[in-house]
């Protein structure tokens, strides 16, 4: 399955958070939607032909929105995550992605397109080797990320960095310097498995300004000491098993 090729509203309603559920933010502040909030039939094409067909999909369309996106506010967010709202929490009872998806996000400006999948669907290009890690389940029920359990984080290389807080920090680049020998790459030490991010995936980098800053952010519940955004995510494909709750990943050159 790949795309959505009906999306009819019926029974719309208005919605306003925080009675529907908050928009994710980018710098972690406050964020809020208003719109409206519709059901539908989802019908998607068959890789082997045919449509698949999923009744009752819960939607939202966003008319107004306060966030701290840098492009704006989204006309929408296709959630993948835990929370009963998402698309993946709400096919549970129909069998079509057997509580599988899989995605490779590409950098920003690239041309090659994105694939969201779902399961027998999902297939993998030749790569080097597939890792997995498990998904973490907490007691209390919390579902708007997918927890990892890391064990240790190696820097390759060193920086030095005068304030005692890094995340939302900007940093000036000596004159002259490559990044490339200057910024560390990063491996986080997963339970099974060893996730590593090149520098460009850890440092957003403005040659033109000549600074950098950590693209990474807190993870504002206490849970987690930061979260794995897109950023650390461009040019690897993730799977996503919710019945046996394990990731797996590789690498993949686009």
């Amino acid at each position: 399955m790949r795309a959505v090729r009906k999306m009819l509203p019926s029974a719309a309603k208005a919605f306003q958070s925080p009675e529907f559920p908050e928009l994710p933010s980018a710098h972690g502040q406050p964020s809020s939607a208003k719109g409206t909030l519709s059901s539908e039939t989802f019908t998607f094409p068959g890789s082997q032909g045919g449509y698949y067909y999923m009744p009752n999909i819960v939607f939202g369309c966003t008319h107004e929105t306060d966030t701290d996106y840098p492009l704006g506010g989204p006309v929408g967010i296709f959630r993948m995550n835990l929370e009963p709202e998402s698309f993946i929490s709400q096919e549970s009872n129909d069998p079509i992605t057997d509580k599988r998806f899989s995605y490779c996000l590409v950098e920003p400006g690239s041309t090659t397109p994105m694939t969201l999948r779902f399961g027998d669907d999902i297939t993998w290009p030749p790569v080097t080797k597939i890792q997995e890690t498990p998904i973490l389940r907490y007691s209390n029920g919390f579902k708007l990320y997918y927890f990892l359990k890391a064990l240790s984080i190696t820097l390759k290389g060193s920086i030095s960095c005068r304030q005692g807080r890094i995340f939302n920090e900007k940093f000036d680049l000596p004159e002259n310097a490559d990044p490339a020998n200057l910024l560390p790459s990063m491996t986080f030490n997963f339970a099974g498995t060893d996730m590593a991010l090149f520098y460009e995936q850890v440092f957003y980098v403005n040659l033109q300004e000549k600074q950098f800053c950590l693209a990474m952010f807190e993870e504002e519940t206490g849970l987690a000491p930061g979260v794995l955004g897109a950023f650390q995510q461009v040019n690897t494909q993730f799977e996503f098993d919710l019945y046996h709750n394990r990731i797996y990943y590789s690498h993949i050159s686009l």
